[in-house]
């Protein structure tokens, strides 16, 4: 079916992500993975002699730019969609104004809880930060089989407080123990303290939720200061490996995918994107590539560019993703979408076990 569409052999699809400034990194390797999805299907010939046409805007991370240039896209680039914005505080911003102008929203990567259930237009491609911690909690019961546990978290991080709000709440449910619940800031550098503190509890497991940065320097720290425990933290340690590999080595982490995932889909992914880019895909640059799948599917689906039909369609879509299987739910979220835990040995990730989603 063609779609029917004013533009004739091209669908417009905007995107919106942080091209420079401190976390580049994360918006070009989501707009890569959303870029390659359109070259495939563009070379399947998939929307039946129309183009896939991603139309990319660099937000710098910031809120009012962000707003500013989605509306570029809709009223001079006229995109019937949009992939992004990448992160949890731009997607936030975008949301209220896609749902006003009506167009359909997937953020690859923004896990904030609040920025999808007021907007019906509005979907994403990963897992919610709460669900993470969920998830962390029954990996820690079910297949590390520890007693005692300590967490450590970062008060100035909306992330890092959520995922230890809900692991707490599973292991306690299930009978461990919580022999720690410490609080560090955003600026601390010396864990001295802490690690005295965590070494003298004996915890059998330490969980921590943060960014690999800070992960890194924690972690190696509480090595360090003789704690022997194993260490587990969520999707922000994704990155720890490329500076702090020796520091995470014995350590496992949850995230969205992983080049030593051994699915075909995923192998093939991983081959087609180090040939376009010359770089080694992130999970990051897999949700771009299955937002970006995603949005060409439901268009498909619909046989149309109208956004109710869009809509219509990735409501009712069950799409095998490289992440996962992405089925929404009332409110856009990905339902029951499968974990890979990776477990770091001699400074590589190894894929420990997907944990189903409940």
């Amino acid at each position: 079916a063609k779609t029917e569409s004013s533009q004739g052999g091209t669908v417009k699809i905007g995107m919106l992500a942080p091209l420079s400034g401190a976390i580049a990194e994360y918006g070009i390797a989501s707009s890569n993975g959303t870029k390659l999805a359109f070259d495939v299907l563009n070379g399947k010939n998939y929307l039946e002699g129309q183009a896939i046409e991603p139309v990319i805007y660099d937000t710098e991370a910031d809120q009012t730019k962000a707003v500013n240039l989605f509306n570029k896209l809709v009223s001079n680039d006229k995109i019937v969609a949009l992939v992004g914005p990448v992160i949890s505080s731009t997607s936030l911003a975008v949301a209220p104004v896609a749902q006003e102008e009506n167009i359909p929203m997937i953020t690859p990567t923004g896990t904030h809880l609040d920025i999808t259930p007021d907007y019906p237009n509005v979907f994403r491609a990963c897992f919610i930060d709460p669900y993470q911690g969920v998830l962390a909690g029954q990996f820690a019961v079910e297949n590390l089989g520890v007693k005692k546990v300590a967490i450590v978290y970062n008060v100035g991080s909306d992330y890092s407080v959520g995922l230890a709000e809900e692991f707490k709440k599973v292991v306690e449910a299930a009978g461990l123990t919580v022999v720690n619940n410490e609080g560090y800031s955003e600026d601390d550098k010396d864990f001295s303290a802490l690690a005295a503190k965590i070494k003298a509890s004996e915890p059998e497991l330490v969980f921590v939720p943060d960014y690999y940065n800070k992960v890194g320097i924690l972690v190696g720290q509480l090595k360090t200061a003789g704690v022997k425990a194993t260490f587990l933290g969520g999707d922000g340690w994704d990155g720890v490996l490329a500076n702090y590999a020796k520091e995470a080595e014995g350590c496992y982490y949850l995230t969205h995918f992983s080049t030593a995932d051994t699915s075909e889909a995923a192998v093939a992914f991983v081959k087609a994107y180090r040939e376009k880019y010359n770089a080694e895909p992130s999970s990051f640059a897999a949700l771009g590539y299955d937002a970006g799948q995603v949005i060409a599917e439901a268009i498909k689906k619909a046989g149309s560019t109208e956004p109710e039909a869009i809509v219509k369609a990735m409501n009712e879509m069950e799409f095998e993703g490289i992440t996962g299987v992405l089925r929404f739910d009332e409110n856009g979220n990905p339902k029951n979408k499968d974990v890979t835990v990776i477990k770091v040995v001699d400074g590589k990730p190894v894929v420990e076990t997907k944990i189903k989603g409940k």
